[in-house]
């Protein structure tokens, strides 16, 4: 177990394309066990493997995050896919651990469901809405090098003035703890994951 350097913006490795995990082993696990500890020594919400200078396909999320139980288990989500968005959308305040103390505005599905590997190798989904549903899409960009600069003040790819916007910003205990957050902002909603066969 390690605690793993972040890949800060503008590093260019935040762009470069990720690969799937051919077979979850024991190299796999030791990854994932410390990007799990990356992610809490800096109280984030969640954490992709490409923020860790690694290229597999593999994010994180916080147990908290996943389910609202303070005591959780973290999600690991490896070789994830997309299943569906939808909702209707929401415009939310974002920080990344790759953007310390920076914030942007990003308008996104309220809803979002993933298959994914678990680290046992085995299929499942997560889906969720609110902060979750939010982590999961904003982890998901990681893996194909897209940063929330990206998406704009409103969700907008290439938006310059959400890159002219964003700053860092100071106050509060609550603003310093979501300064590390990864995303942040919103109320954490419902959520649900299902065991696939």
């Amino acid at each position: 177990m390690a605690i793993l350097e972040i890949v800060k913006y503008p590093d260019e490795r935040l762009r470069n394309e990720t690969f799937d995990v051919e077979q979850v082993d024991d190299g796999i696990r030791e990854l994932v066990s410390d990007m799990i500890d990356t992610m809490y020594s800096l109280s984030a919400a969640g954490i992709a493997a490409i923020q860790v200078g690694r290229f597999e396909r593999i994010f994180i999320i916080d147990g908290s995050v996943a389910t609202g139980e303070e005591d959780a288990e973290p999600l690991v989500l490896i070789n994830p896919e997309i299943v569906e968005t939808g909702g209707g959308l929401a415009l939310s305040e974002e920080g990344c651990l790759s953007f310390p103390g920076v914030f942007v505005e990003i308008r996104r599905p309220r809803f979002a469901k993933l298959r994914a590997l678990n680290v046992d190798g085995e299929t499942f989904e997560a889906q969720g809405e609110g902060l979750f549903g939010r982590a999961l899409q904003h982890e998901f960009d990681h893996l194909t090098g897209k940063l929330m600069i990206d998406l704009g003040r409103h969700g907008q790819k290439g938006s310059h003035q959400a890159q002219d916007e964003a700053l860092p910003r100071r106050g509060g205990a609550r603003r310093a703890r979501a300064a590390r957050l990864s995303p942040h902002a919103e109320a954490l909603g419902q959520s649900g994951l299902v065991k696939m066969s």
